[in-house]
């Protein structure tokens, strides 16, 4: 399935996105067409917790952030249904407050909402400004 990129471009067109999608638990991935996804351990430097997991976030924009992407690359966008087992502490995960970050600890399945094309270099952790 092919899909064009929603261009998230600043704070109006994430909001547009996410009214769409309120009460919902997002993913973002490289990997397009998922079905489930399943416990790892990131490989973002300077993670302290070494736990299997599945991260998510209530808002896209909570993943973004969490995912420190760059400028043009495209994110699948997956939502999942299900109370979280976790949420972490500033200790395991340092920008948890940004990203409101929370953990499934079992494979979930998901469904695939689209892709985003980043327009903004997100290593810089831009809050729309």
């Amino acid at each position: 399935m092919q899909f064009n990129p929603f261009e998230i471009q600043d704070e109006k067109s994430m909001q547009k996105f996410m009214d769409n999608f309120k009460g919902m638990w997002f993913h973002v991935s490289g990997r397009q067409n998922l079905k489930q996804l399943k416990p790892s351990i990131p490989s973002k430097k300077n993670m302290e917790s070494k736990k299997q997991r599945i991260c998510v976030s209530d808002t896209l924009e909570g993943c973004l952030k969490g995912r420190f992407s760059t400028k043009n690359e495209i994110l699948y966008v997956y939502v999942v249904e299900g109370t979280p087992d976790y949420k972490p502490k500033k200790s395991e995960v340092v920008d948890v407050l940004e990203t409101n970050e929370h953990w499934f600890y079992n494979s979930l399945n998901c469904q695939m909402l689209g892709c985003v094309k980043l327009t903004k270099d997100w290593k810089t952790k831009t809050n729309w400004k």
